[in-house]
């Protein structure tokens, strides 16, 4: 056991550049909790264009490093000689390459890096500008330099193994190990109906809930697509959480389809699990993903939930449809057919005790605890740990 292990607590640093909206900001913010809660100091490194609205987990450090990435490597060097923590998490390829290059130069030989990976790289690859994609690249190359490649699902470990990541000399893969993401159990008692279509009445329509940014990944095109084709004694309704740049052809595409007066796009919403909480059901459409943090959300406020079986995080957190039903990507006419069993009650059955236990797993103390137990696996080459889960989210 190292000297860092055997103090009571270690010294961590979070850094995942700027924490715009997105699952890398709540993971991260999450997961700092963890840390604090399990005694540790905790250090969220940010850039200068961190948003205002961002609320830190009180007893966590903040401290701003620069405006942009490049900008913040000499603050880096200089954080990482003046305090080197025990361990540094990082996310997003361009603070992963900064943080690498700054703890050589600042001589922090006893910091444990870890790179973080949240979604699937090679369906990402498509989207990437080229400079992203070299960027990405060079990542790839200079990834056997870091203690530990941690990835949130076993879908995205996998696809780094095999696709992406350098192979040795005997052509085997570097390692990834699998921590998934925090998920937060908290009961949301006291808080108001969020929109008024989830007010509780008698023969209130069946209500949907989405949560994700309007961009291809996504999907909301089949979601829409789908929605049009449930057919209930009722109009169903949809709100639709989330922004981004296929805000105005969905709005479009609504109206094209004529689903005007039952869908409401929502926008950003500060508190998503409010609305799944009080919805009839939540729906992922997308046709990939790292881990699925919404749907994660949605079963931890006892939302039934459907969801496309893409890669990668989705199957992993349903059970492959233990705890929701799934269907394939892009085919509206399945997704609609599982609305509809959802609304007639036709749902995976099983024990919430069943849910409850295995959601806990994924609280953010035991997800923290798993990247500690990264401190006494120094070799890269290394059988995976992960102490939160393995293999299965209800095994």
């Amino acid at each position: 056991m190292s000297g860092a292990e055997e103090r009571s607590g270690l010294k961590i640093c979070l850094f995942a550049g700027a924490l715009s909206r997105g699952g890398v900001r709540r993971a991260f913010l999450d997961l700092a909790s963890g840390f604090r809660d399990l005694g540790h100091s905790v250090d969220l490194l940010v850039l200068d264009d961190a948003k205002d609205e961002i609320v830190i987990p009180e007893g966590v450090n903040l401290t701003r490093v620069g405006k942009r990435s490049r900008q913040a490597f000499l603050p880096l060097i200089a954080y990482l000689r003046r305090n080197p923590p025990d361990l540094m998490i990082t996310a997003r390829p361009y603070v992963d390459i900064v943080s690498l290059l700054a703890r050589r130069l600042s001589g922090a030989r006893q910091t444990t890096l870890v790179w973080t990976f949240h979604t699937s790289q090679s369906h990402e690859a498509v989207q990437r500008s080229f400079f992203r994609q070299v960027l990405y690249r060079i990542a790839f190359l200079m990834s056997h330099q870091v203690e530990h490649l941690v990835a949130v699902s076993d879908g995205v470990a996998r696809d780094l193994e095999h696709s992406h990541l350098p192979k040795s000399p005997t052509k085997r893969a570097r390692h990834v190990v699998t921590i998934p993401n925090p998920i937060p159990i908290v009961k949301l008692e006291g808080m108001p109906i969020p929109h008024p279509w989830l007010a509780p009445a008698q023969g209130r329509p069946f209500t949907i809930v989405s949560c994700g940014r309007l961009v291809p990944q996504k999907d909301h095109e089949t979601l829409l697509a789908a929605f049009a084709l449930l057919k209930l004694p009722q109009s169903a309704r949809l709100l639709i959480l989330g922004d981004g740049p296929l805000k105005e052809q969905l709005q479009l595409q609504a109206v094209d389809l004529g689903l005007e007066g039952r869908i409401n796009f929502c926008g950003h919403v500060k508190a998503p699990k409010a609305y799944m909480q009080h919805a009839d059901l939540f729906v992922s459409s997308s046709q990939w993903e790292g881990f699925g943090l919404a749907i994660a959300e949605a079963l931890t406020v006892g939302c039934p939930v459907v969801a496309t079986d893409c890669p990668s995080g989705p199957a992993e957190l349903l059970d492959h449809g233990r705890y929701g039903l799934m269907v394939p990507p892009k085919d509206p006419v399945a997704l609609a057919k599982a609305m509809k069993d959802t609304s007639d009650g036709e749902v995976p059955v099983f024990l919430q005790q069943e849910l409850d236990e295995a959601l806990m797993c994924f609280a953010p103390r035991a997800i923290a605890q798993s990247y500690i137990e990264l401190l006494r696996m120094r070799a890269p080459e290394g059988k995976g740990l992960c102490s939160a889960r393995k293999d299965g989210f209800g095994e």
